[in-house]
């Protein structure tokens, strides 16, 4: 009698936990086709600034060898970002992880996935741009 139960619950999570990652997958996609960046403009030599780097280690962002920074979360399902710079623009990623997938869309768009984790990035990211003397962003999305 358990032993259906038990395969039943089984074959229901695997089932269960494919869709979920089955929807994740999908709007991450459609937030990376619909938002695809985040575009800041910011001083010449920006990334030179030794508050951004003050910033980045209290925000957990490490320099890769290819000059953009990358938060040092990782794993399945982890979320983390990207920073990289182009002239004198910031751009602004937010990097779902899904094992299977890794998509890229903008920090600020105004999608469902980890939106609370986004804003508190948009809020520390904020102070950043507070020292630039630019404008904040909006973390309401």
């Amino acid at each position: 009698m358990t032993t259906p139960l038990l395969l039943g619950a089984i074959i229901g999570g695997a089932f269960g936990g494919g869709f979920f990652l089955f929807c994740l997958w999908l709007n991450a996609k459609d937030a990376q086709r619909r938002y695809p960046e985040l575009r800041i403009p910011v001083p010449a030599n920006a990334q030179n600034d030794p508050l951004f780097h003050i910033w980045c280690d209290a925000s957990h962002y490490q320099q890769q060898p290819d000059g953009s920074y990358q938060s040092t979360r990782r794993g399945i399902l982890a979320d983390s970002g990207e920073i990289h710079f182009e002239h004198n623009e910031m751009l602004v990623y937010e990097v779902i992880d899904i094992g299977f997938a890794r998509r890229r869309f903008a920090l600020n768009a105004p999608v469902v996935l980890a939106r609370a984790i986004r804003q508190r990035k948009v809020r520390q990211l904020n102070k950043l741009l507070k020292h630039w003397q630019i404008a904040p962003l909006d973390d309401t999305f």
